[in-house]
């Protein structure tokens, strides 16, 4: 029969200091451990900022404006539908054709430009910005390149946990019907969470518009794109394509009556019995204007013959290329009538205000500055009080807006618009 029986209390303590020196002997392997991280990371801290210090003797020896500028004080960059538009300001110190520093309002480190003539009255420009925290060994670089076929801009962080990117290109393609027009790209690749959301690993993205590029992706377009943007005090860029707000917003303008009274008489003569005269009509109507266009949205197509329909769809089909629900759907979207803010075209951004008045309390007293500077800081203060940034956003109530979930994403989208469906079914015809 087996008696359990306990150790004597002598043998219990000669083995107590075993115990106690294999504790103390784990605590010191742990520290040295601790030691060797310390002096690793701090010998890589060393390496890169050496790296960072030899990339900016040979920067030096570049020259240099004597002023410090605000960046849209040297570049105006616009796009319309098949073009990127690059107005070049430089100061009368500045080097021709070849790479030099300057010091740019917002911009930390060292700011690299490059300008060139890419033909009569257009050029490409070029910026690199590099800085350097000592503090966390975290160099980022911004590039901006901009060309009438091309936009390109990247921001990429990289430190001693990895590193994460943003980038967002426009080129101009051939499209399915044949003609150019641009594509727009946003990429996101994030390793170690520098700056950008957790929930955000990997993106990318594309779509034949800046509002469809959002809608795919609003929390990587707004968080990730927007940022780097304004950090470059590009925000105008954003605004809405021309073409998509006039689809949007045409309805709700009233045409001019000599227009009106051209688009009746070019309509009665489609329906001549002379084929010279209806070519000549027909070519009347494919070449007019934007006014021309806006009477002709505005005609009943019920009291068409078959002749006029067919060039009434001719004329606006290039005009039309969303379905009427994805029209209706920028209409009352925020980002999109925001967007509309910056346009070129006072109707246009008259139509937008009106309509964002009418759909958030937050826009009700805006008045819209005239200057563009002036504009694009309004509007972006006007977008924190409709969206706040997450560290300012409520938590509870009807302003709070429900923050997407932060589950690591990929996503891999390319969608093209809609553009073989007849006009009466893709835009907003009566």
């Amino acid at each position: 029969m087996f008696t359990f029986r306990w150790f004597p209390r002598s043998l219990s303590l000669l083995f107590a200091p075993v115990f106690l020196l294999t504790i103390a002997m784990a605590a010191v392997g742990a520290q040295d451990n601790a030691n060797q991280e310390a002096i690793r990371l701090d010998a890589l801290r060393k390496v890169r900022l050496r790296g960072f210090e030899t990339q900016m003797q040979a920067y030096n020896r570049l020259p240099k404006l004597a002023d410090a500028y605000d960046l849209a004080a040297l570049v105006q960059i616009r796009h319309d539908e098949n073009q990127w538009k690059c107005e070049v300001k430089l100061p009368k110190d500045a080097p021709k054709n070849r790479q030099f520093r300057a010091d740019i309002n917002g911009l930390k480190g060292v700011s690299l430009l490059n300008v060139s003539q890419a033909g009569k009255g257009t050029y490409t420009f070029n910026l690199q910005n590099i800085s350097f925290d000592e503090q966390t060994s975290e160099q980022s670089n911004l590039t901006m390149s901009c060309s009438p076929q091309n936009f390109y801009v990247t921001k990429s962080k990289s430190n001693l946990d990895g590193n994460s990117s943003v980038s967002f290109s426009s080129n101009l393609q051939i499209d399915e019907s044949g003609q150019p027009r641009l594509i727009y790209a946003l990429n996101v690749n994030n390793n170690n969470n520098n700056g950008i959301r957790k929930g955000l690993v990997n993106v990318s993205i594309s779509a034949p518009s800046f509002s469809g590029l959002r809608h795919q992706s609003p929390l990587a377009f707004n968080e990730c794109l927007r940022p780097v943007l304004r950090e470059l005090s590009l925000d105008s860029v954003l605004a809405a394509d021309a073409q998509t707000a006039w689809q949007v917003f045409s309805s709700s303008w009233e045409p001019n009556e000599k227009s009106t009274n051209s688009v009746n008489a070019l309509l009665t003569r489609l329906d001549s019995d002379d084929f010279q005269e209806r070519e000549e009509a027909a070519h009347a109507l494919a070449t007019a204007g934007e006014d021309v266009a806006l009477a002709l949205v505005h005609i009943d197509r019920s009291t068409l013959s078959p002749q006029q329909i067919a060039v009434f769809e001719q004329v606006l089909a290039p005009r039309f290329n969303m379905t009427r629900a994805e029209a209706e759907r920028l209409s009352h979207d925020t980002d999109f009538l925001l967007d509309c803010l910056y346009c070129d075209n006072p109707r246009t951004r008259s139509a937008a205000l009106d309509k964002l008045k009418s759909i958030r309390r937050e826009a009700r007293d805006f008045n819209l500055p005239d200057g563009d500077s002036e504009r694009c800081a309004a509007i972006e203060k006007l977008r924190d009080q409709i969206d706040p940034p997450p560290a300012t956003r409520p938590a509870k109530g009807k302003a709070a807006r429900a923050d997407p979930k932060l589950e690591p994403q990929t996503i891999e989208v390319s969608k093209p618009e809609p553009r073989d469906a007849p006009v009466h079914q893709r835009g907003i015809l009566r």
